[in-house]
C-alpha cells in the first residue's frame, strides 16, 4: 500500500510538474503573439517588464483552466447522473 501511495504522489509530481511546464509555455507564447500584434518587440521590453506580464498571463491562464477542469467534472458527473 506505501509502494502505491509513492507511485501516485510521484505521478501527481510529475503531473503538476508537466502542466506547470506547458501553462508557462502558452503563456510566453500568447505574450509574444500579443506583443506582435501591438507592434511590440519582446526585446524591445525589459526584463522584468517582459516577466510581469508572462506573470499576468500564467495566472489568467490558470484561472482559465481551473474554471474548465470544474466545468468538465460537472459535465462528467451529469453524465453519470444519467
Amino acid at each position: 500500500m506505501q509502494n502505491l501511495t509513492k507511485k501516485l504522489k510521484i505521478l501527481k509530481n510529475a503531473t503538476q510538474t508537466q502542466y506547470d511546464k506547458t501553462i508557462q509555455q502558452y503563456a510566453k507564447t500568447e505574450v509574444i503573439k500579443a506583443l506582435k500584434e501591438a507592434g511590440i518587440s519582446a526585446d524591445d521590453l525589459s526584463e522584468q517588464d517582459f516577466s510581469e506580464l508572462l506573470d499576468d498571463k500564467i495566472k489568467e491562464s490558470k484561472a482559465f483552466t481551473k474554471g474548465a477542469l470544474v466545468a468538465g467534472g460537472a459535465l462528467l458527473f451529469l453524465e453519470f447522473l444519467g
